[in-house]
């Protein structure tokens, strides 16, 4: 029985993946834009699987994205066993919904436990699923069908999702979904494209770090400070702190406005500059830990707490 009604465009994406499946293939992405409802069409598919006496892993990489999948199949009338740190498990039931790091641990790094035996294994965020440590997971079900969701079945390194899966299942676009009131419509935010030119690209697809490089940041974040509308601002101070952020990379110190979370200023020397420009950033309000900075923005946003 299906407690929850799908959506028409839902409905329709599940028999294009059955028409797949029909024509032969056994290993498909099915794409669908973010906020599609991906795992509502998992749970769907899942409780179909069920209702045949097929067992289903459903593996994903993080935790609010298990925990989002259990509250789908519990809704669906399912109760799924979860393979995840933390969690009690429950190795008999007949849907599993594991995190890809815990099974990896647990079953192939020290075989602490069996790989739980599935017909149809579902794969959330399989742009992802190509990590080494992750096909080693996905590559142990060659007889069960796969099943691998993703709004961007795309990577930045280049690397094809044809080292896994075998066909493509396209849902509906963003535009379609907005039409129909699925969405909500967009408004976008942002200042005069800046010149890039002049930066390089490392071999991974980010920006690269030179001191070169890190001057013409400085550059493009002064530009984006002047082209950003003055009424953005929820306040004078704020305006105030925001100008003596985007000054500093024009001053060879861009690590004050880039990357600050996680570096702690210990090991080597570039880690130690992080970590002095992001105290430094913290000092003069403009860190995470900031009320006044923070207190500014929500009130202008709406999320004042």
């Amino acid at each position: 029985m299906n407690l929850h009604p799908l959506r028409p465009y839902q409905s329709d994406t599940i028999n294009n993946l059955r028409e797949s499946m029909k024509a032969g293939f056994r290993r498909i992405v099915l794409q669908l834009p973010t906020g599609g409802g991906k795992t509502r069409i998992a749970a769907e598919v899942i409780r179909m699987a069920n209702d045949k006496r097929n067992r289903t892993l459903f593996l994903a990489p993080r935790r609010e994205l298990i925990t989002q999948a259990c509250a789908a199949l519990v809704r669906q009338g399912l109760r799924p066993g979860v393979i995840m740190a933390g969690e009690p498990r429950d190795l008999g039931a007949d849907v599993q919904v594991a995190s890809f790091d815990t099974l990896h641990a647990r079953a192939i790094r020290s075989h602490r436990m069996a790989m739980p035996e599935a017909d149809l294994v579902i794969v959330d965020e399989a742009h992802l699923s190509i990590a080494e440590s992750r096909k080693t997971i996905i590559e142990h079900y060659a007889d069960a069908r796969i099943v691998g969701l993703t709004a961007t079945p795309a990577r930045g390194d280049g690397r094809g999702l044809g080292e896994i899966y075998e066909d493509l299942v396209i849902g509906p676009s963003v535009a379609h979904l907005v039409d129909e009131g699925f969405l909500v419509p967009l408004r976008y935010f942002a200042p005069t494209a800046p010149d890039l030119a002049h930066l390089r690209m490392n071999r991974d697809g980010d920006y690269a770090e030179t001191r070169n490089d890190l001057a013409h940041f400085g550059v493009v974040m002064v530009r984006w400070h002047e082209d950003w509308p003055v009424h953005r601002c929820a306040d004078g101070g704020n305006r105030c702190v925001r100008r003596n952020v985007l000054r500093r990379p024009a001053q060879g110190q861009a690590r004050a406005v880039g990357r600050g979370r996680g570096q702690t200023g210990r090991g080597t020397g570039r880690g130690r500059q992080a970590g002095a420009a992001n105290a430094d950033g913290r000092q003069r309000g403009c860190g995470k830990g900031s009320r006044r900075f923070d207190k500014a923005a929500g009130a202008r946003y709406g999320q004042a707490k």
